[in-house]
């Protein structure tokens, strides 16, 4: 019963331990933004568009092959021509045509952060043009290689495809 106690009180202060490592994180991560309030702008914390995750991050079969392949980024589910908005401040690298992903925005932000909106039925922005969270800057469509009306979204950092969920802050509905 005493070595029953003993583990459970050495797995509270880990967990304990734990806490007090993310408090400090957060603490840290709030003092960042108390020092400059605008660093939330330039991070891709709200969803791109109205609609539903269909495809998410990570290994998924391909519609078209069949085959196992990697996922760069989230594909939502919308109705054609709904508003597609930039996700943070920052400024447009890219917006044209790309063979299999249609119509796409490409997003330069601080930090190493690239965002990319791509399948979109028309472009509403141009290179070089400063955007702010939540302009317009396409509409979703089914332009490239894609199955229907839907948004492909990537976001990287430094060269890498990260997550998008982990930074967009509110609820978003998935399939």
């Amino acid at each position: 019963e005493i070595n029953r106690q003993q583990i459970l009180y050495d797995k509270i202060l880990q967990e304990l331990e734990e806490i007090n490592r993310q408090q400090i994180l957060y603490d840290k991560i709030l003092q960042e933004l108390e020092h400059d309030e605008n660093a939330l702008l330039y991070i891709p914390s709200i969803a791109p568009t109205h609609g539903r995750v269909m495809r998410q991050f990570g290994y998924v079969m391909d519609p078209f092959t069949g085959e196992r392949r990697f996922c760069q980024g989230l594909d939502i589910l919308a109705e054609a021509g709904e508003k597609v908005y930039a996700t943070a401040n920052g400024v447009v690298k890219f917006a044209g045509w790309k063979r299999h992903k249609g119509y796409t925005v490409e997003i330069t932000h601080k930090n190493g952060i690239i965002t990319i909106y791509s399948h979109l039925s028309h472009v509403n922005t141009n290179r070089g043009r400063r955007v702010k969270r939540r302009d317009v800057i396409g509409y979703v469509g089914k332009t490239g290689k894609t199955e229907g009306p839907r948004l492909h979204y990537e976001v990287w950092k430094n060269g890498k495809a990260i997550d998008p969920l982990i930074f967009i802050l509110e609820r978003i509905e998935t399939i």
